[in-house]
């Protein structure tokens, strides 16, 4: 599980100890990595995983794992969040884990994220 800033920052300690896998905790990776109580109300406003810290902070994680071989999804709420999968998608993550109320949007995010992709990186 990578749910904190060390662990994105040493991932590819992670990676020379022979991982197989991450998984995302993007709660507590979030929470962790602005300082924000997810359960105070009175600055849920500003928790976000779109926050631009995150965004880097996961990109950089799955680069340095696809490089390796290693695969990468997420769990928690991000992977239910669409604005949060077009990111993924985009940084090359292998799967996503959704509620089960978001998981045909979530389907869909995908699927026209890639199309898009594919368009963008043809010759046509």
């Amino acid at each position: 599980m990578v749910e904190t800033p060390a662990a994105c920052w040493i991932i590819d300690d992670l990676i020379e100890e022979g991982i197989d896998f991450i998984s995302f905790g993007t709660n507590d990776l979030t929470q962790l990595t602005l300082g924000l109580d997810r359960n105070n109300e009175k600055i849920q406003k500003w928790f976000s995983e779109l926050h631009p810290a995150i965004l880097k902070s996961v990109n950089h994680v799955i680069q340095a794992c696809r490089a390796a071989g290693v695969t990468t999804s997420i769990c928690g709420q991000a992977g239910s969040n669409p604005e949060m999968v077009k990111h993924l998608v985009h940084f090359g993550i292998e799967s996503v884990s959704a509620n089960i109320d978001a998981v045909e949007k979530i389907r869909k995010t995908v699927i026209m994220e890639g199309k898009k992709m594919m368009l963008e990186n043809s010759d046509i």
